[in-house]
């Protein structure tokens, strides 16, 4: 678990006094290691207003049961001012950073704007909502916009005004997921089933009631085999469409994942809790299996290990979920575009097809709010569902995470066996609390493949990603002289972000594997440079690089042109990553010499 402290809060300012040579000043250094397990809680009374002046002696904090001692306690309660301009940090020439500026009292919100879940006649309504909330939003509150399609995409970042936020958003189009099966495609489908059924049971000849005489036999095996023939084939094109759903259901599974993955590493830089309101008509995880395919597959389709974990990764960054549902209060029954063939009549079992609808729908409309409540509830958010008021929806989450408590302990138990424990927060007061109810209590993870570990950080210097804040660093970039010179790029790290092993003979050791990729206009590889550095400290080499800074450099030589360098750096023991995007024009030769 990660512990609030203020390393991350000094990182920047040390590291650019690193940067420009600047000696830090000697600090005793002793060794201690202590897990805590972080909590923070969203305290509102029955109006839905926070409950403001609460202090460490109102909260109890159990786990498993068994009380805790309260460690660290951190009320955030600030009213966010309104400002007009946002005061930039002012950086040397040609230095960039991806360590967030530290502004306290700031509670950043993220709005996740899912087009990959989302059928395309409901984005349109929910991009309205949004922009109608983003026109009321109060200035000063650090909102980030992002898209989820075929990759996530940032729109627009913490910084800069409300204007320039509402602009960004103004310019999100509706995207067809083709990924997304609406409940009247799937009747149609069905409709297209049953009719051919159907159509067979008119023109198959009918079903002898009593044993014919000679050849008889023949002829009554003829009309029942073909009868049998018709309902295999059509349970089989049932199967096959439950299947081809379920697919497309895993590959929205697995990219939402990555997207939510990737969101939690570029976010976990900046400190505090973080809000994620998360646009959505479909919420791809299913609780429980799919009972409407086969039984070889079926403990397939069963996500809740993959929405735990996810969930876990989100809480364990401080990002509390707020899943919205863009679909709002939803009817039932059959869709305006059926033709009502799978919804009329009865089954081949005597079963109404109009029940079986009734049905089907009940059961997704209930996982998928399970889901949302699930990953609220273990992130600490809260689900926003049957209601059209998508804009009072966005409001309020942002309202119920602007005020919070953190909390911190370190567990009785000791044993980091990966088991999940229960957490429960009392209070003296009577108010709703919202927190996450637990955790996985992971401890070291086995370590990555070597080729698994090298394609994590080439993943991330692909172009259009988002930047990482997991590994902060800084990096000086500095464009050639002349045309056929080499761009230099001079990395310093801060070594406190580094986790070093120490060996018997007091030797500390470090992997960090660096990578930069120069992309053109077109996203094509211009030109790449990839180096693995391998510390081996002596008690004495690192307190003088403590001092300094981890530093070492990369070249590559490029052709005139603009770019986008993708930066990176990741702590091969942890696989903790850092990027930096920077854009550079190498000027020509002619242009050099005016």
């Amino acid at each position: 678990m990660k512990f609030p402290a203020s390393i991350r809060a000094m990182t920047f300012c040390a590291v650019i006094l690193l940067l420009l040579g600047v000696p830090q000043a000697q600090t005793p250094q002793f060794k201690a290691e202590t897990r805590l397990v972080l909590v923070d809680v969203v305290a509102s009374d029955q109006n839905d207003q926070p409950v403001m002046g609460l202090k460490a002696a109102d909260f109890k904090v159990f786990e498993d049961g068994k009380l805790q001692q309260v460690r660290f306690f951190d009320p955030h309660t600030l009213t966010i001012q309104a400002k007009t301009t946002q005061a930039s940090r002012q950086l040397p020439p040609h230095v960039y950073t991806n360590v967030p500026e530290e502004d306290p009292g700031v509670v950043r919100t993220v709005v996740l704007f899912d087009t990959l879940n989302t059928p395309t006649a409901d984005q349109v309504f929910a991009r309205r909502e949004m922009v109608k909330f983003l026109k009321v939003l109060p200035k000063g509150q650090s909102v980030a916009l992002f898209t989820l399609g075929k990759q996530l995409r940032m729109v627009h970042g913490f910084g800069g005004t409300s204007d320039e936020l509402l602009a960004a958003a103004e310019k999100i189009i509706p995207e067809h997921s083709p990924l997304v099966t609406t409940d009247a495609q799937r009747q149609d489908a069905l409709d297209e089933i049953v009719k051919i059924e159907n159509a067979s049971a008119v023109n198959l000849p009918p079903r002898a009631t009593a044993a014919p005489m000679s050849g008889g036999s023949a002829q009554s095996e003829s009309a029942g085999g073909s009868s049998t023939t018709v309902s295999g084939y059509t349970d089989r094109l049932r199967e096959f469409m439950h299947e081809n759903e379920a697919s497309y259901d895993d590959m929205r599974v697995r990219m939402t994942v990555d997207a939510l993955e990737v969101l939690a590493h570029g976010v976990s830089g900046y400190p505090g809790r973080k809000n994620l309101v998360w646009l959505s008509a479909t919420f791809p995880f299913s609780l429980g299996p799919n009972p409407e395919i086969s039984d070889h597959t079926r403990s397939m389709r069963s996500y809740d290990t993959v929405l735990r974990d996810i969930a876990a990764e989100l809480a364990g960054e401080r990002i509390s979920v707020y899943p919205i549902d863009v679909r709002g209060l939803m009817g039932s029954g059959a869709a305006i575009s059926s033709s009502g063939e799978s919804s009329t009549g009865y089954t081949s079992q005597g079963i109404p097809r109009f029940s079986k609808v009734m049905d089907r729908q009940s059961t997704d409309m209930f996982n998928s709010h399970n889901t949302m409540n699930d990953i609220a509830t273990q992130t600490g958010g809260k689900a926003f569902y049957d209601t059209n008021g998508l804009q009072g929806a966005m409001q309020r989450s942002i309202e119920r995470g602007a005020s919070y408590y953190t909390l911190a302990y370190a567990p009785q138990n000791t044993a980091w066996d990966g088991r999940f424990r229960k957490v429960e927060v009392k209070i003296s007061r009577s108010a709703k609390l919202e927190y996450r109810h637990g955790y996985f209590a992971v401890g070291e993870q086995a370590p990555r493949p070597e080729k698994e570990i090298k394609e994590m950080l080439l993943t991330a210097v692909q172009p259009g990603t988002l930047d990482s804040t997991m590994m902060p660093f800084v990096v000086q970039v500095l464009p050639p002289e002349k045309p056929t010179d080499p761009v230099r790029v001079q990395y310093v790290i801060d070594p406190r972000q580094v986790l070093f092993k120490e060996t018997p003979d007091s030797i500390k050791h470090a992997v960090i594997d660096l990578m930069t990729v120069a992309w053109d206009d077109k996203n094509h590889d211009a030109g790449h440079a990839s180096d693995t550095l391998e510390a081996a400290l002596s008690a004495e080499t690192f307190q003088r690089v403590s001092q300094t800074g981890i530093r070492t450099h990369q070249e590559l030589v490029l052709k005139p042109g603009s770019y986008h360098l993708r930066i990176g750096v990741m702590d091969r023991t942890n696989q903790n990553i850092g990027t930096i995007d920077v854009p550079i024009t190498i000027a020509s030769a002619e242009t050099a010499a005016k």
